[in-house]
């Protein structure tokens, strides 16, 4: 029986998600740690003014192993890989917004724009700051459109990825 190690370092509060989570696709929880230290270190700022920093680590230390002998080891592996890599695609793509930085260049070329049709020449370079502005908000939100769906298609294949890993697992 050969057997294969993944090391995990995750927060108290997922521990118990993500042994689940690697649960559905045979791993087993072989070691659970508790790791939390506190430190205190002597900075200096620009003056050369020591003070103090204390830093703080805390976190849980996971080992799961699976057998790699196990049977439907090698479709349970490509499951995971899948899983794991649509729930990054999700997770990279989910709450796409618009964004303050361009709500700000948009809202500034808008006013720039209807500040120039005070100028008597300042008619042209008002509709083109104007115009401008009218495709920054409509591309971003094309983007956004597309980035949602991206994220829910993520989503969606990584549940799929995991219901069948749970068929083969948990029969």
């Amino acid at each position: 029986m050969s057997v294969e190690r993944k090391y995990l370092r995750v927060s108290r509060e997922d521990e118990a998600n993500t042994i689940e989570e690697y649960s559905y696709f045979g791993w087993q929880v072989a070691s659970s740690q508790d790791v939390y230290s506190q430190g205190v270190d002597i900075q200096y700022d620009l003056m050369s003014n020591p003070w103090l920093v204390t830093s703080t680590v805390d976190y849980v230390k996971l080992i799961l192993e699976r057998d790699t002998d196990m049977p439907h080891y090698e479709e349970l592996k490509e499951l995971e890989n899948t899983y794991f890599a649509n729930m990054n695609m999700y997770i990279d793509y989910y709450g796409t917004t618009f964004g303050i930085g361009r709500g700000i260049l948009v809202g500034f070329l808008f006013l720039l724009g209807f500040g120039a049709f005070a100028e008597p020449k300042g008619i042209i370079p008002g509709i083109i700051c104007i115009l401008i502005g009218i495709l920054i908000i409509v591309f971003r939100r094309k983007k956004i459109k597309k980035n949602n769906m991206i994220s829910q298609t993520g989503l969606q294949n990584a549940a799929d990825a995991m219901n069948k890993a749970q068929e083969i697992y948990h029969p």
